[in-house]
Order: structure tokens, then sequence, then C-alpha cells
């Protein structure tokens, strides 16, 4: 039996799990973690090989012209879109901005006391 999900029922089962845990820890705390992963669905979506080629490209020639006084002759290739260094380095972004969202929203806003402060 293969039994896999539409988009729309992707979506509804997301509002459904945001609404069920919003309600456990409280509005102020959901807006929060709903900003920081929103913010990481939008680097998903637009910024992720900007991303892979800072980190595995950019940054590796800057440490070596850094260290060694002389930049890297050779101009390395573009990274493609399939590339795995691309998907490690979003997925990873990706929970990341899950996790300081989810962070900073503990830190920051108040529990809950009452039911008027969950709704």
């Amino acid at each position: 039996m293969n039994w896999q999900l539409s988009a729309p029922q992707c979506f509804f089962l997301a509002i459904i799990a945001f609404g069920v845990i919003g309600f456990q820890r409280g509005w102020r705390q959901e807006i929060i973690s709903l900003a920081f992963t929103l913010t990481g669905i939008l680097f998903l979506v637009f910024g992720s090989q900007g991303l892979a080629q800072f980190v595995f490209i950019n940054l590796p020639r800057a440490t070596q012209a850094l260290l060694s006084g002389t930049p890297s002759g050779a101009e390395p290739p573009p990274m493609t879109a399939t590339d795995p260094r691309v998907a490690v380095s979003t997925g990873i972004a990706f929970i990341v901005f899950i996790a300081l969202g989810y962070l900073i929203s503990l830190r920051f806003a108040p529990k809950a006391a009452n039911a008027a402060e969950r709704v």
C-alpha cells in the first residue's frame, strides 16, 4: 500500500499541527516560532544555492587567501541546484532556523498563564 499526501493535504496537516502546538505554548511564543519557520522556508526557496556557494567555495578561497597571502588562481566551477552540497547546506540551515526560532521564543516570550493567552 502506497500512501501519498498531496500539497493541500500537507498544508492542512501543517495548519493543524501549528494550531495544536500554538494552543499548548501560547500565541506569543508561537508567533516568534512561526516567523523563524517562515524565514527558513523563504531561505529554502530563494537562498539555498547562495549559501552553498559561500560555504563550500567562497569561504575556503577567502581562508586560503588570508592564510597564504595569495589568492587562488583557478576559478572553481559554479554550483548547480542538483549538487548534493546545496541540499545538505540548505537542510542544515533550515533546521538551524527552526531551532533558533524555538529557542528565542522560549527565552523572550512569556509563557501562557491562562486560556485567554493561549488562543
